[in-house]
């Protein structure tokens, strides 16, 4: 019985409400029937009342011989009573009319009943989403046990929530990584603004004394000049913070061990001094897409930055698996800090032990923002040994096609 009542639920619209009108007018027709035959066994009984005694005639032959069984004919027939011919008009009418009504009720039970089981709930759910959701209230899920018409409409409305719910959490983000950056670009500010605001005022107060040789307006000049560079800087490294953030994906199909030989040739382009070991054994033969031209640049910006700070020796690790390439690359340096573990990624942000001035504190925050437009993120660690690593990771567009 259980199951038959679970087959019920599952099916769908057209079907149940067929059903139920079927099933309605089965009733209706049902109960008209006993109706119809109930009022007339009545006005039988009404109209008996007043039939008088019957004498039987029967058809004879010439010589007096009956044929058949004869016929009854009713010989005294009374005027109904005034009452009675009411109750009999009453009967006639009604008769006329229950035919029609039974069915029309029956029809209203059977719809409001295919609502209560069949509409009620879901579109409850559905009104109860559209509120959350013009309150901006997406922090809950939408869900509806049965697979009909209905459910894949819960379902949609609960993609549709889910991608709404992304989609402002990564707009928030964006707001306040930009209010972070813009936070962080006002603070490096000041410190140009302020060498260019003291040289412009010791040019202005030895102008005005006739004291300014020609070599101390050159060197105050150049130091001038060193600050406005520095904020032409400033201001590409934000030109540059926005394009990365408008480029779009473009995969295409690559070996992967064509890459992992592209990315072993970077390393002795750059002329340093440590040793980097590059490990690509676990790569499995055949092509994937994948946008190349981001994930190598990635790949130098991690690079440069272990070449910083490691000490002799890089290891760098490129796997993939569920369509997922992962880049590790680790070093011997000294590693993160736990203020570098939580806001390494952020723009501007420079550790205590990087030269301050040297960068602007933007590689991983480049690095972070290319992982996660290629579906994948960037993950900071150490290692046991000492040392940082640094997990990037790249999802690939489909799975890889054996060769």
């Amino acid at each position: 019985m259980e199951k038959l009542i679970v087959w019920f639920r599952q099916l769908s619209i057209p079907v149940t409400f067929g059903i139920y009108m079927t099933v309605s007018l089965l009733v209706a027709l049902l109960l008209s029937l006993l109706t119809v035959q109930g009022m007339e066994m009545v006005r039988s009984d009404i109209t008996k009342l007043y039939v008088g005694e019957s004498e039987t005639f029967y058809l004879t032959t010439p010589e007096g011989k009956r044929l058949g069984e004869g016929v009854d004919v009713v010989v005294d027939v009374q005027e109904l009573s005034a009452s009675d011919k009411w109750k009999v008009h009453l009967i006639d009418i009604a008769s006329s009319l229950v035919v029609p009504l039974i069915f029309a009720i029956s029809i209203v039970l059977a719809a409001l009943l295919f609502y209560r089981q069949k509409m009620k709930a879901p579109l409850s759910i559905l009104n109860m989403a559209t509120g959350h959701i013009s309150a901006q209230q997406l922090d809950f899920k939408v869900e509806y046990p049965i697979n009909d018409e209905f459910g894949r409409l819960v379902q949609s409305f609960e993609a549709m929530r889910a991608s709404l719910a992304q989609n402002y959490t990564e707009m928030w983000r964006m707001i306040e990584e930009r209010k972070q950056v813009n936070a962080a670009f006002s603070h490096d500010l000041r410190t140009p603004l302020t060498v260019l605001k003291g040289q412009l005022e010791l040019i202005q107060q030895a102008a005005h004394d006739s004291r300014l040789s020609e070599q101390k307006l050159a060197a105050h000049l150049e130091k001038m000049s060193q600050q406005v560079q520095r904020l032409e800087h400033y201001a590409s490294s934000m030109q540059e913070l926005q394009r990365l953030e408008e480029i779009k994906l473009r995969p295409r199909p690559v070996s992967l061990n064509e890459l992992a030989e592209q990315m072993k040739e970077i390393h002795p382009l750059l002329q340093a001094p440590q040793a980097v070991h590059f490990n690509s054994s676990e790569l499995p033969e055949g092509r994937v897409m994948l946008d190349t031209d981001l994930l190598l640049r990635v790949y130098e910006n991690l690079l440069n930055n272990a070449l910083v700070y490691s000490e002799r020796r890089i290891e760098v690790k490129l796997a993939y698996r569920d369509a997922q390439l992962s880049l590790v690359v680790a070093d011997d340096g000294k590693g993160f800090s736990s203020e570098d573990l939580r806001r390494a990624t952020e723009p501007y942000y420079r550790s205590e032990q990087s030269t301050r001035g040297s960068h602007f504190g933007l590689g991983l925050s480049i690095c972070r923002l290319l992982c996660e437009k290629h579906g994948g993120g960037l993950q900071l660690a150490n290692q046991r040994q000492g040392g940082a690593i640094v997990t990037a990771s790249f999802q690939a567009v489909n799975k890889v096609e054996q060769a």
